[in-house]
């Protein structure tokens, strides 16, 4: 190897010396680790919770801390209740603990979305009716009912 050989080399390895391999890349993207629940009951919180890790270009994991990722519904009218922006743990995972879907039943999809990242959406979660919140008369009862008698309109 003459001279010239050898100091391409030794710049080599000094660049592969010099490169700091604790910063960890730039996250592009998100993925699901843990899909919500296939189905679920208007209002009521999903049993199973959505959890989005931070990924690179490449789809490995990023370690990243501090990132705030958002779910929303991608379409129709129901609401989405529950903690909808979480913040990433170190390991690049952002973890949802109450989320749920309030209103019309049907096939709903969420998006998880993060500022500069590339966003995912979840598997289809059919929408059930929910439990029943509220009591409705729907036949009155006769005015002249009497204490310890049946009415008589029921």
């Amino acid at each position: 190897m003459n001279s010239s050989g050898r100091s391409w080399l030794w710049l080599v390895v000094a660049l592969a010396a010099c490169r700091d391999s604790s910063v960890p890349p730039a996250p592009a993207a998100l993925r699901i680790l843990t899909e919500p629940s296939s189905s679920s009951r208007s209002c009521v919180s999903f049993e199973q919770q959505p959890r989005i890790q931070l990924v690179d270009g490449d789809g490995g994991d990023i370690g990243i801390g501090g990132v705030r990722v958002s779910a929303e519904l991608t379409q129709g009218n129901p609401a989405l209740t529950g903690t909808r922006s979480v913040t990433t743990t170190g390991d690049g995972v952002a973890a949802f603990a109450n989320l749920s879907v309030c209103g019309l039943t049907g096939v709903r999809v969420l998006r998880f979305s993060a500022t500069g990242l590339s966003s995912v959406q979840s598997s289809s979660i059919d929408v059930q009716t929910g439990p029943a919140t509220r009591l409705v008369l729907t036949t009155q009862p006769d005015t002249a009912a009497q204490s310890g008698l049946a009415l008589a309109t029921q």
